[in-house]
């Protein structure tokens, strides 16, 4: 690849090749193995198929004939009844990591038209004859042509060139007599980085699956010279960060299995240039509008894996999380998991999963938070470790810069990544992931959080930044740049990344977010608990609020379906996680290790729940006052000793025009 040849010299420290290994550039060709034109044997001439010994077939327009040895003629003659009507094999493919051999089969029917038929190398054999007869292929009936048959398609299977076909695009590992290699496919090449360093270029068609998805088109040179324009707004190398650790990852996936796959969730507005940053992110490995490289949301979670499968460090882009089938957090743990959940077919065996390592980017209106079965906004820490929220950002710079992008998409894609992975390949991969781990260890570093979720996120975030750096070596850096200017744009961008971590950080903060939240429901239902003198009027009676002196403190008691009750409505789905949180807080009291207490405070019966403490004066703005009390009436409201008829409070109350009552349910706090 010329790119990598005429490349720049890269940064030493993080980017710098391994010159102590020798490595090569090479193709393996093709073995030179004649090429025969059956299909022509078959319209307008004949052709005697040798093997060994002597012609083992005839075959000519009529059909096929074996060549039976004749010693009154001292020679071998072709019998007199043919073995099938014309029947040849047109091409043979080899999967390259199972060695399946795959033969496309072509007959002709009633001497009008040639059909085609794929069969499996392992399905030729004697019972190969009713499945070709089923389609309408003549075939002399006698016993010893069922294996005759068979015999004369294995024949050519062994003569014809094995093309190779991947299915699989990306990275992965293979086992060799001298030690293990890397490989990379794409397209219609396979990469391989030996154990000793050298690297192998050889051809291999992708499978029909990524065939349209992969395909290269336009221009490698316009391409990054367009780019490269583009390239010092940190919006547009954001996009491009996201395509290419998409590769670096399926990478360090091959030296570090215990790597979450993620996904970006690009949400906001429309207009902000979503869209066009998501496709740009995906043009770097194929074609941002065709399946399996661009999906939807509004696809099943089986359907959504499932077509993950085979991919290995491609993008991939999911649209519009607002059509989601609500039910995102099983679909983004799966998928994190890199492995599809097992499942049992009709016949009570085990399905094949589907198994990945890649980076999606996604788009929509709404956060994936809010993708529960229930249409909640669900609290759940194990989400937002495995996808990282981007919002309130314009994508794009400008609309100019936007619709520049869109035009580039159009006329280029599925050129850089192939470039990209050849670059990792050439690279000494313990220098790869040395690099990485600085990275790493600079993220953790810049964040201003000692939250335990920092080493959860720091590796997206070092994939980010090292694959763009990387990108810009491979691609954009000439001896002409302002090394000073050029700092100065990459600063912007890890300024960029550390706030959007930090935010992400901030969604990880259940335990604080959720007693915030819970404060806020006590407040908003201040009238269902009971305090002092005060009674609910309502017998949904939600539990207690005390005012503590020693420490000075509110302390509310709430039943304990009460708060699992509000905590499933606001979307946590591991309330025990959180409750676990507030005790080691110090938000909940209990006389034992417990989480729960048991009570009388609200009747004769000692009843189960929890006890929240609470700053003193939280609620003072919003607990009924004395006057209050003193004016209603009622047996729930009177203070002991009061002797007001229930004429004097109404009364009274009616009298009493500016207290302000505490708030109803759904008041504005």
């Amino acid at each position: 690849m010329s790119h990598l040849s005429e490349r720049n010299e890269h940064e030493p420290q993080a980017h710098e090749y391994d010159e102590s290994i020798a490595e090569s550039y090479e193709t393996i060709p093709d073995e030179q193995v004649e090429h025969i034109d059956y299909q022509s044997v078959f319209t307008d001439g004949q052709y005697l198929m040798h093997y060994e010994d002597g012609p083992e077939f005839l075959l000519n327009p009529k059909g096929v004939y074996a060549m039976k040895y004749d010693k009154d003629y001292d020679d071998y003659m072709p019998a007199r009844k043919r073995l099938c009507t014309p029947m040849y094999v047109r091409s043979v493919t080899r999967n390259s990591i199972t060695g399946e051999l795959i033969a496309t089969i072509a007959y002709k029917l009633q001497g009008l038209e040639w059909y085609e038929l794929e069969l499996s190398s392992q399905s030729i054999n004697e019972g190969v004859s009713s499945n070709l007869s089923s389609l309408g292929v003549v075939i002399n009936p006698t016993p010893g042509n069922k294996p005759l048959l068979a015999h004369y398609l294995m024949l050519q299977i062994n003569e014809l060139t094995h093309n190779s076909i991947h299915e699989y695009v990306g990275f992965r590992k293979q086992k060799r007599i001298d030690g293990d290699s890397i490989l990379f496919a794409h397209q219609a090449y396979e990469y391989e980085r030996t154990e000793t360093g050298e690297l192998f270029i050889t051809e291999s068609q992708v499978s029909e699956r990524y065939r349209k998805a992969v395909t290269v088109k336009g221009n490698a040179d316009d391409l990054i010279q367009r780019l490269k324009v583009l390239f010092p707004h940190k919006e547009v190398k954001f996009a491009l960060a996201i395509g290419f650790s998409a590769l670096l990852h399926g990478y360090l996936k091959l030296q570090k299995p215990d790597l979450l796959n993620y996904i970006i969730h690009l949400h906001g507005n429309s207009s902000t240039g979503k869209t066009t940053a998501a496709k740009l992110a995906v043009s770097v490995g194929g074609s941002p509008l065709e399946a399996p490289l661009k999906t939807s949301w509004d696809a099943t979670p089986n359907a959504l894996l499932n077509g993950f499968q085979g991919n290995f460090g491609l993008p991939v882009l999911i649209d519009e999380s607002s059509m989601a089938s609500r039910d995102a957090s099983d679909m983004i743990y799966q998928f994190s998991n890199g492995e599809e959940r097992a499942r049992l077919g009709r016949d009570s065996r085990q399905r094949p999963r589907a198994v990945f390592a890649t980076i999606c980017v996604s788009t929509g209106e709404q956060s994936l938070r809010n993708l529960d079965r229930h249409g909640r906004n669900v609290k759940n820490a194990g989400v937002s470790v495995r996808a990282i929220e981007v919002t309130d950002l314009n994508f794009m710079p400008s609309k100019e810069v936007a619709e520049t992008v869109s035009k580039i998409i159009h006329e280029h894609h599925g050129i850089l990544g192939p470039i990209f992975a050849e670059g990792l390949l050439r690279i000494d991969p313990k220098k790869v992931l040395a690099s990485w781990n600085r990275t790493r260890d600079s993220y953790e570093a810049l964040v201003s959080n000692s939250s335990n979720y920092v080493n959860r996120l720091s590796p997206m975030f070092a994939t980010l930044d090292l694959s763009i750096r990387l990108a810009y070596s491979y691609f954009f850096k000439s001896a002409e740049d302002d090394q000073a200017r050029v700092s100065r744009e990459f600063q912007e961008f890890r300024d960029m990344m550390v706030h959007i971590f930090e935010e992400q950080l901030k969604t990880l903060d259940i335990a604080n977010t959720a007693y915030d939240q819970f404060r806020n429901y006590v407040i908003t239902h201040i009238r269902k608990f009971k305090y002092d003198s005060y009674r609910p009027v309502s017998n949904d009676v939600l539990g207690e609020i005390k005012p503590i002196r020693h420490p000075s403190r509110f302390e509310v008691f709430i039943l304990q379906e009460h708060l699992h009750e509000f905590f499933r409505k606001a979307g946590y789905t591991s309330p025990k996680v959180v409750l676990k949180e507030w005790k080691s807080k110090g938000f909940i009291v209990s006389d034992s290790d417990r989480i729960t207490s048991r009570t009388k405070t609200l009747g004769n019966d000692r009843l189960t729940g929890y006890r929240v403490t609470f700053e003193s004066g939280t609620f003072d703005d919003y607990l009924p006052t004395e006057a209050e009390l003193s004016l209603r009436y009622g047996p729930q409201w009177e203070h002991p000793g009061s002797q007001q008829t229930r004429v004097q409070q109404i009364e009274a109350d009616l009298q009493l025009i500016d207290v302000e009552l505490p708030p109803q349910d759904g008041d504005d706090i």
